[in-house]
């Protein structure tokens, strides 16, 4: 059972799609370094049609500006590939949230 609040309500000109930080309580583990991330940066990417689906990517990200943190842009768990076309990015952000044992949300619109 995790919270998560938002910190930043949208992030523009980093990520390839709308892109919202969250503060996780508890923190997210890294499954590679066991690290965790108090904050994370989670993007919708859109889609083509008849192309590419739109995906949700997780970042670890820094609290200041909701930038990746560190050096590396290795995506978190909770990435992957949508199988809906989200018309609202809040439907693409719960997704990526409930995939990281998300049960509240607290600062959404």
């Amino acid at each position: 059972m995790r919270n998560a609040t938002v910190h930043i309500p949208l992030v523009e000109g980093i990520y390839p799609g709308r892109t919202r930080v969250y503060k996780l309580d508890p923190p997210l583990p890294d499954p590679d370094n066991g690290n965790a991330h108090e904050y994370v940066a989670v993007v919708v990417q859109p889609g083509r049609r008849n192309h590419q689906l739109p995906e949700t990517l997780v970042f670890a990200a820094n609290p200041i500006n909701g930038g990746p943190k560190g050096p590396s842009m290795k995506r978190l768990p909770g990435s992957g590939i949508l199988y809906f076309w989200p018309d609202d990015p809040d439907d693409g952000w719960r997704w990526a949230l409930m995939q990281l044992g998300v049960t509240q949300i607290e600062g959404a619109a």
